[in-house]
């Protein structure tokens, strides 16, 4: 891809851009939401990927933009969780003991997000984009792979979820989210 300029006075470019953010801005900011520690960050990752997007949209194909976004917006996020970690890491090692995490989801999310974070690095971030409503094609634009990797991770990655979250159902600790993702068809 060519790093070319956006014409930022070209009236057709801000109109299409205006169009895709209102389109894709709720989604990226959900998506971001679903790693963890990133509430508060959510947004700020995905108004970076967006401003990347604008700065590249003449070079970035218009049938790849949604999915290059989010992958962008994945990128800002697993370095947010990196700067994190360390930064909790620091924390733990100078108050000589672990810090007490501060979850940031309700109590019905809990098996979901669980079983996401006990995923492969690989496995969640698929986890994550079909939760934000990206298909195989879309996946492997984010993440650059085959398109045929894509469908495989989906589908180990639905495998797995679906077989946690049947384990939690049968030791009665069933919540309505984990119901939701059986039954709603999202591990279907």
């Amino acid at each position: 891809m060519s790093e070319e300029p956006v014409d930022r006075d070209n009236a057709s470019a801000r109109r299409e851009f205006r169009e895709f953010f209102e389109a894709n801005y709720e989604a990226l900011c959900a998506f971001c939401r679903r790693y963890p520690g990133q509430r508060v960050a959510a947004e700020d990752a995905a108004q970076a990927a967006l401003a990347e997007l604008w700065a590249r949209w003449w070079s970035v194909p218009a049938k790849e933009r949604r999915a290059w976004t989010f992958g962008v917006a994945r990128n800002k996020v697993v370095d947010q969780v990196r700067r994190w970690e360390l930064d909790h890491r620091a924390v733990t090692r100078l108050a000589g003991s672990l810090v007490a995490d501060q979850p940031d989801s309700v109590a019905e999310l809990v098996v979901v997000r669980s079983a996401i974070m006990a995923l492969k690095p690989d496995q969640r971030d698929v986890a994550l984009m079909l939760c934000a409503g990206l298909d195989a094609e879309e996946i492997a634009t984010a993440l650059h792979i085959k398109t045929s990797s894509a469908r495989s991770l989906t589908s180990r990655v639905r495998r797995t979820l679906r077989k946690a979250l049947e384990i939690q159902r049968r030791n009665a600790r069933s919540t309505p989210t984990a119901d939701a993702a059986i039954e709603g068809g999202w591990l279907a």
